[in-house]
């Protein structure tokens, strides 16, 4: 019988299989089918001031019968729908009792309005059978054959699954910046090895167009008109539902890729998900400016009398900023007037770790990094050190508090009064130095 929501165990809840079967193909419509839009770009107002609700599927119906408006009925106690009808069957609406719909008049309505309808009409008059798509996990990796399971850590500034097989060694790392970026690094140390990685993709309502880009895949969200796009620097597959025929679901987008690796070999390629068509050199080159920024932001380390804040700034909120996965914006500003204002709103969630990171960092400790020079300008008071790389160096910072109305820098047993800051050209020459603020 092609059963997709119900089995025939509920023949008993129906009069007969018919209505069984018409009732779980309505449903089966609402539920998993996608409409083929044809690169139709929705008008929602339109659609809105018609009384379509944008957040439900439509059915559009041009023939109705009693039985059929029975089935419709059950299928309606399960899932909602916006309901359209031909004006045609305007005579027929008198069964529609306590079901809402929309009656469109084909002849003089804004013919916008009917291809919109139209190509978003879900109801379809041929039984399908759903293929189950079943995705436990955000990667699927076999070697020859082997399903691997991943070991999740953070590694080079990065969320990291690690995936391992003997000699084998796969790496997914993630990160962020201007987009989301997986980079995938496979090491065998032994034979040749066929390598087959699954990567699904979430998508989140039912109406997504799937088009062919050079290196990827566009997938349109068709409601709000959103592009995004699987791109990769290196040759990848990918199944989606029109893929299959008539074996539909809700939407699912499954990137593929099956290569050899052999003995001695690293092979690592890099996917972009994002709603920029990137350059195949944008994505080759994210992993490394992407290394670079981060470093740039967690570029130095604190020794203070607070161990608990010693430890949030120099391990935790770092830990979370990579876990949290998202874009590194280092020129944000916050108007927290104290420590305690800060930590509040961080613990209560009105802003990230990474905000609650740079406040401390450029407010609290007071650590300004410019294109010239290092200023140094705390908010807080009390005497401690920072750990700062430069150059791939370590400077040691001594930031002294002092009643005294005389600030200075010192270093190479020189007293600069009045000054806070440190040129560049300085700071490569000297290891340590002190400010005293």
């Amino acid at each position: 019988m092609m059963l997709n929501y119900y089995n025939f165990d509920n023949m008993k809840n129906f009069k007969n299989l018919k209505q069984l079967k018409l009732t779980d193909h309505i449903i089966s419509c609402i539920l998993y089918n996608s409409p083929v839009t044809y690169k139709l770009k929705v008008d929602k107002v339109l659609l809105s001031n018609f009384g379509i609700d944008l957040s439900l599927p439509i059915v559009y119906l041009e023939q109705l019968d009693k039985f059929f408006i029975s089935c419709l009925k059950l299928a309606l106690k399960v899932c909602k729908c916006n309901i359209v009808i031909n004006e045609k069957l305007i005579n027929k609406t008198k069964n529609f009792k306590n079901i809402k719909y929309l009656i469109l008049n084909t002849q003089y309505c804004n013919l916008k309005l009917f291809n919109c309808i139209y190509s978003l009409n879900i109801y379809k008059k041929n039984k399908f059978k759903i293929k189950t798509n079943n995705n436990n996990f955000e990667f699927e990796i076999t070697s020859n054959k082997n399903k691997l399971l991943p070991i999740l850590k953070i590694s080079n500034n990065c969320i990291c699954e690690r995936y391992n097989d003997d000699s084998l060694t796969i790496d997914v790392e993630k990160f962020s910046f201007d987009g989301k970026y997986i980079r995938i690094e496979v090491k065998n140390t032994n034979d040749t090895k066929t390598i087959n990685i699954k990567y699904n993709i979430n998508l989140s309502n039912n109406y997504y167009e799937f088009t062919n880009v050079p290196h990827g895949l566009e997938f349109r969200e068709v409601i709000n008109n959103n592009s995004n796009f699987v791109l990769c620097d290196e040759k990848i597959n990918f199944l989606y539902p029109q893929t299959y025929g008539n074996n539909l679901e809700l939407p699912f987008l499954h990137a593929l890729k099956t290569f050899k690796v052999l003995k001695n070999q690293t092979r690592t390629f890099t996917i972009y998900i994002g709603d920029n068509n990137k350059k195949i050199v944008d994505i080759k080159n994210a992993y490394s400016n992407y290394q670079k920024k981060i470093t740039n932001l967690l570029n130095c380390k604190i020794k203070c009398s607070d161990k608990k804040l010693e430890y949030m700034f120099n391990f935790y909120l770092p830990n979370r900023i990579i876990l949290d996965n998202i874009s590194v914006d280092t020129h944000v500003q916050y108007n927290f007037k104290s420590y305690e204002e800060a930590y509040y709103n961080f613990v209560n969630k009105n802003i990230s770790a990474l905000q609650y990171y740079q406040w401390l960092k450029h407010i609290y400790f007071g650590i300004v990094d410019n294109k010239e020079s290092l200023k140094i300008k705390p908010l807080q008071k009390s005497n401690f050190s920072i750990y700062y790389q430069y150059a791939n160096k370590n400077k040691v910072i001594q930031i002294v508090s002092s009643n005294d109305s005389k600030k200075y820098v010192l270093f190479d047993n020189v007293k600069y009064f009045n000054c806070n800051a440190i040129s560049k050209q300085n700071l490569n020459k000297i290891d340590d130095f002190i400010v005293v603020v």
